[in-house]
């Protein structure tokens, strides 16, 4: 039932759902505050009179001596002082700090932080010895990333066209990638490799979240050997271990999840 149409319920009801103690009760109630009207009335009816009493279809949900007048409630603002809104004021504060901080992240990455895991990735890459390019990716303002990737290449594997035509399926080597995020911080994942239409992507492997300051020059080789070690251990993949359903690859398990 609509409110508008609760609000044209009286009380009068009532007489033919309570008894008559109940009908009494309510009567005299609603004498009191002088008004037979439903408690909704000023609130859907647009009454400017709120001194109402509860119609018949919260009667029989009530206690029979249970009774609200609305002439109780008061629409004056509740008065608070200081030490009331203390923890307010602290949350507000906080929340004005986190917005400013995702402002003087982007800007820190603009001028120093970017340009610094550039630096970083491509000493490292050279240190190492490691077949991999560093790029930048700016496709969207203020979620950019740098990128150190092992590029694209054929896969060896090959998809028959038919009339003796084949097309090599490629292959993604995976990527270490820093990625801003919408609040400034910095995200740190890794993309596993793929081969086009063999199995399914493994879901980026999440390193860390940090905020600028946080990114010391010791993680970026942590990252870096982290990331060499998971390509391998891709690249290695069998059945030492139990693997995970999305690291399923390969046309026996497909099979055996079809048949299944």
């Amino acid at each position: 039932m609509a409110f508008g149409e609760i609000s044209r319920i009286a009380v009068y009801p009532i007489k033919s759902v309570v008894g008559s103690t109940e009908q009494n009760f309510f009567e005299k109630k609603a004498a009191e505050v002088g008004l037979l009207s439903t408690i909704f009335t000023c609130f859907a009816g647009g009454s400017t009179d709120c001194n109402g009493i509860v119609s018949f279809p919260f009667a029989m949900l009530l206690p029979s001596k249970l009774f609200f007048s609305l002439h109780t409630l008061t629409t004056d603002p509740m008065q608070l002082n200081t030490q009331d809104t203390q923890g307010l004021h602290r949350k507000v504060a906080r929340y004005k700090e986190v917005l400013q901080n995702t402002l003087e992240y982007r800007k820190v990455w603009k001028s120093a932080l970017k340009k610094n895991i550039k630096a970083q990735l491509h000493s490292l890459v050279e240190a190492g010895g490691l077949p991999a390019v560093v790029e930048e990716r700016e496709d969207i303002h203020n979620l950019e990333a740098v990128v150190l990737t092992l590029g694209v290449a054929e896969s060896g594997l090959g998809e028959s066209l038919g009339s003796g035509l084949r097309r090599d399926l490629i292959k993604q080597n995976g990527s270490l990638v820093y990625q801003q995020l919408f609040n400034g911080k910095i995200l740190v994942l890794i993309n596993y490799p793929f081969i086009e239409k063999y199995g399914q992507p493994q879901p980026p492997k999440t390193i860390a979240i940090y905020r600028p300051e946080e990114l010391k020059e010791p993680y970026f080789l942590r990252h870096v050997e982290t990331f060499v070690s998971d390509i391998t251990a891709w690249e290695d993949y069998d059945d030492d271990l139990v693997p995970e359903p999305n690291q399923r690859i390969g046309f026996k398990m497909n099979f055996e999840e079809e048949k299944g």
